[in-house]
């Protein structure tokens, strides 16, 4: 079974709504203590944020951690590879999307986790690290005009990365324009995927997340994720 679980949120914690999920997260793999892999190449491997993971992961959730630092350490690829495939899950984290799709593809990781995705190894993305996971993503570029860039495809669909208030013209003109069918999440919450189709939500507020895309008459739609 291929499982990953997308996180839309800027932060490991902040509520009881985010730690629910990661509650969540490792009580699914009904194992006393998972091993987690934690990819925070996306903050520049930032201290705090392995900090943080650690405080959540090891001292509250009780699971065995295993940092991998593409920014500041050198790994050879059969490292990289035994320590993803003894994992139970890989948590890639939250920072900039580009930064983190450099150095997955520089390092071969791309290739390390898709194969972990399809041996069933739980993937799970938080911010950047969940809209990396996705076949393309919508993001600002330096003019904050909104732009369709690829992410590493595994789950052959759009990502909107932009939040509520960035729903406007350009940006719906976009997802007409090229015909994309895009996921919008609204902060803390979460999807969970199984076998590339949305099992369920994870969320405990009444705000929507919802499906974007262009109706026969090329209007833009809203679907509600149930």
């Amino acid at each position: 079974m291929k499982n990953i679980i997308s996180i839309k949120h800027n932060k490991l914690e902040d509520s009881s709504n985010i730690m629910n999920i990661h509650k969540y997260i490792v009580e699914s793999t009904e194992k006393l203590k998972p091993r987690v892999s934690y990819i925070s190449a996306a903050s520049y491997d930032s201290f705090k944020e392995i900090e943080e993971f650690y405080k959540i992961y090891s001292e509250i959730l009780g699971c065995s951690i295993i940092p991998i630092t593409l920014t500041n350490k050198e790994y050879d690829f059969e490292e990289l590879e035994n320590i993803i495939y003894n994992s139970d899950i890989l948590f890639l984290g939250d920072g900039d999307i580009l930064l983190l799709y450099n150095y997955l593809i520089s390092n071969g990781m791309d290739i390390i986790l898709k194969n972990a995705y399809l041996k069933g190894i739980k993937i799970v993305g938080i911010g950047a690290g969940s809209s990396i996971l996705y076949k393309n993503i919508l993001i600002k570029n330096r003019s904050s005009a909104p732009i369709k860039i690829n992410g590493l495809n595994f789950l052959d669909i759009c990502i909107n990365n932009l939040d509520s208030e960035d729903l406007k013209d350009d940006l719906l003109k976009l997802i007409i324009r090229q015909n994309l069918r895009c996921l919008h999440l609204r902060n803390e919450s979460a999807l969970e995927w199984i076998d590339n189709k949305i099992n369920k939500i994870i969320s405990s507020s009444k705000k929507k997340s919802y499906m974007i895309e262009r109706d026969t008459n090329n209007n833009i739609q809203y679907t509600e994720l149930i």
